[in-house]
């Protein structure tokens, strides 16, 4: 693997990177900064594991349940641990837009999966569809992005 300056570490082809966005309580908006929050989620599309997690706008405590959740098993799993885990373990008014993110990022990873599905089988999820996580959220408009930097 070879570290570029801004924070991406360059790995082999087979990996792709899924986002989500979500909007957050406009009181949780740093002043100046849109409402939004975005969940970045890099998978090794051989083994449909998540290889880095990346994120803007999520407090330090919720990125490491995130990273220490979505990167110890297969995606379909460990999203689906992780919603739970959300629901239980990380209360507070950002909870709902950190599950929609996530829940955005991975329902792009299954519309993949299925794009792909036409010439490799091997790449239908496991587990298409996610758990009831509370009413939808409307996914934040997509607009210029802000690479992440550690």
């Amino acid at each position: 693997m070879q570290h570029t300056g801004d924070g991406y570490c360059d790995r082999e082809e087979g990996t792709v990177i899924f986002v989500g966005h979500a909007r957050l309580p406009q009181s949780l908006a740093p002043i100046g900064a849109p409402p939004v929050l975005s969940v970045e989620i890099e998978v090794d599309m051989r083994g449909r594991r998540a290889v880095e997690v990346a994120t803007r706008g999520v407090l330090p405590r919720a990125e490491a349940l995130l990273r220490d959740i979505l990167l110890q098993d297969d995606l379909d799993t460990s999203v689906r641990t992780l919603l739970d885990a959300l629901q239980n373990r990380y209360v507070g008014a950002p909870q709902r837009a950190i599950s929609t993110a996530v829940a955005n990022a991975y329902e792009a990873y299954v519309r993949f999966c299925r794009q792909q599905a036409g010439g490799d089988a091997g790449l239908q999820p496991s587990s298409p569809g996610l758990p009831a996580i509370g009413p939808p959220v409307e996914p934040a408009a997509q607009g210029p992005h802000t690479p992440w930097r550690p």
